[in-house]
C-alpha cells in the first residue's frame, strides 16, 4: 500500500509517440514526478521537464490519483472530497474502465441488507487510518 504522499505524486502516462520516444519511453509507460530531479521519471531511465510534458496533452495524459493502480497501492481509508467523511475500504474493483471500491462502514450500516454497494473513486481522496480514527473520535465525543 503507498501512503498518501506516494499516492497524490502527479504522473503523466505516455498516449502517442514522442519525438525519440522509442529511446526512451513507450507508449503506455507512466511517469511519476520527481522532486530529486525536478522532471517526470519513467521508461528506459529517462526524464523530461515539467514544461515538456505539459505542453503536449496529446503525447502525455495527466492521471488521475488512482489511474493505473493495482489494488495493492490502493489506500486502505478514502475521504469524500477535501474535509469529507473517511470510510476505511473493504475491497477495490474495476466497473468497465472505472475503479470503484467498497466501505466496511456500508456494509456495517446494513442499508443495502448485506449488499456491497460501488462508489465512484472520482469524488475520493486517499486518507490514512490516524485521520479516520481521528473523525470517529470527534464524532464520539459529540454523541
Amino acid at each position: 500500500m503507498l501512503t498518501t504522499e506516494q499516492l497524490l505524486v502527479p504522473r503523466y502516462k505516455v498516449i502517442a509517440n514522442y519525438p525519440t520516444s522509442n529511446m526512451y519511453f513507450n507508449v503506455g509507460d507512466v511517469l511519476s514526478w520527481s522532486d530529486q530531479y525536478n522532471s517526470y521519471l519513467g521508461g528506459k531511465d529517462a526524464s523530461l521537464h515539467k514544461d515538456t510534458v505539459e505542453k503536449y496533452p496529446h503525447i502525455f495524459k495527466m492521471l488521475e490519483w488512482w489511474e493505473e493502480r493495482q489494488p495493492e497501492e490502493m489506500p486502505g481509508y478514502l475521504q469524500e472530497t477535501e474535509g469529507g467523511k473517511i470510510e476505511k475500504i473493504t475491497r477495490y474493483f474495476i466497473d468497465g474502465n472505472l475503479p470503484c471500491f467498497y466501505t466496511g462502514e456500508i456494509e456495517k450500516k446494513g442499508r443495502f441488507k448485506g449488499n456491497e454497494t460501488p462508489f465512484n473513486l472520482r469524488a475520493m481522496l486517499p486518507a490514512t487510518e490516524a485521520e479516520y480514527l481521528a473523525q470517529n473520535e470527534i464524532g464520539a465525543l459529540a454523541d
